[in-house]
Parts: C-alpha cells; sequence; structure tokens
C-alpha cells in the first residue's frame, strides 16, 4: 500500500494518529527488543530458514529514524519493559548492529531467539514465547505499531482509507500469512475511539514533507 509521493490520491496519517501511537506504545510494558524480534522473523521468511538469520538492521532502521532528536541519536523506539520516566531511554545511537549484537542479547531474549557468531536463530514456539518474555503477556495494538512504523510513508487513497488497514500492511510487510494464528498471538486489532481523523491527503503542507 505504500507509495511513491508524487504518485496522485496519496494519503499519509495525520498527527493526531501518531501520536496516539506513539502515547499507545509507551503506555504498555514492551521489551525493547520486540521491534528486533519481528524483523529477524521476518528476514527468516524472506531467507526461508529459522536457524540462521543474517540480520539486515538499516531495514530496521528506516523505521525508527526520526529527525530532531538528541545528538548522536536518530533512532526512536518507544518500547520500553523496564523502570524510570527518562524520555531519553527511547531514543537509540546510530549503531543499530551494535546495539542488536549478539553480544547484546540477554538472558530473557534469548528464550526468543538465539545466536550464532553474527547470525540469529528462532527458537521453536518463538511466537509464544515472544507473547510471553516481549509483551508480558499483553498483546500490542497492530493499528498502533503500525502508525508508528509507517509514519512517514505514503498510502495509496484511490478509495477511502480504514484505520484497519495499517493491521494489513503490518501483516504484508512483516509476512503474517491469514492462515496462521502468529498475529493473533502477539496483536490486538481495536479500533481506538480516540482518534477521529487518522489519514489526510499528502500535500506540500503536509506534516514532515520537505
Amino acid at each position: 500500500m505504500a507509495t511513491d509521493s508524487n504518485t496522485q490520491d496519496v494519503a499519509v496519517l495525520t498527527v493526531e494518529a501518531v501520536q496516539w501511537a506513539i502515547s499507545d506504545l509507551q503506555s504498555q510494558r514492551i521489551h525493547p527488543w520486540f521491534l528486533a524480534y519481528l524483523h529477524l522473523r521476518q528476514r527468516s521468511v524472506e531467507e526461508g530458514s529459522s536457524d540462521d538469520i543474517e540480520p539486515h538492521w538499516e531495514e530496521l532502521g528506516r523505521y525508527m529514524r526520526i529527525r530532531g532528536g538528541p545528538p548522536g541519536k536518530p533512532f526512536y523506539r518507544p518500547l520500553w519493559n523496564g523502570k524510570g520516566s527518562d524520555p531519553a531511554r527511547f531514543w537509540m545511537n546510530p549503531n543499530l548492529a551494535g546495539s542488536y549484537s549478539p553480544s547484546s542479547v540477554r538472558e530473557l531474549v534469548r528464550k526468543v531467539v538465539d545466536t550464532h557468531s553474527s547470525h540469529f536463530e528462532l527458537r521453536p514456539n518463538h511466537v509464544e514465547a515472544a507473547f510471553k518474555y516481549l509483551l508480558n503477556e499483553s498483546r500490542v495494538s497492530a493499528l498502533a505499531l503500525a502508525a508508528y512504523l509507517f509514519r512517514d510513508y505514503g498510502f495509496a487513497a484511490d478509495r477511502p482509507l480504514d484505520p484497519m488497514d495499517l493491521g494489513a500492511v503490518l501483516r504484508q510487510t512483516f509476512y503474517f500469512l491469514p492462515s496462521d494464528s502468529d498475529f493473533a498471538t502477539l496483536f490486538v486489532e481495536i479500533v481506538p475511539p480516540a482518534v477521529q481523523h487518522w489519514f489526510e491527503p499528502l500535500s506540500a503542507d503536509t506534516v514532515g514533507i520537505e
């Protein structure tokens, strides 16, 4: 659904929707490694292997990069499962490969993924393990995660867009098949009443467009 910004009939997410999404993600205890897990699962499908996964962290970084952050910290990840209220904890340095290196994988994350040199392995029943150890047995809003990840993307708007379209894009991007239950194990799809306007036409005045 994402499309080139020069294409006619392109819509983008509203500031209202993105602000709700980030606030919703921050309100839940989500392990910061959850995004990395989704990327490794995505790469596993692309490579056709769950035990010798080579990550492409720069691909994940495209979703996390935000202008205007603290010096030397270009990546914003609104996930946290610990204590503390310092907003700086959501910002990451430019070395994603180092932040997500095999040596950074701690005991809790190893219940979901394992490492082999510079590559990774998804453990058996990794989806259930991710739900338990990375999401603290509370499913995350698919709409919130998608609105955060795709906040700078355009959507083909040849028909009226519905917020549930975000869940479809999330499924497509990370290869969750309609026939499996993995998506329902990790995500919940409920449209929040707090957001009145989800999409707006792309224009020269759209926030974030240069």
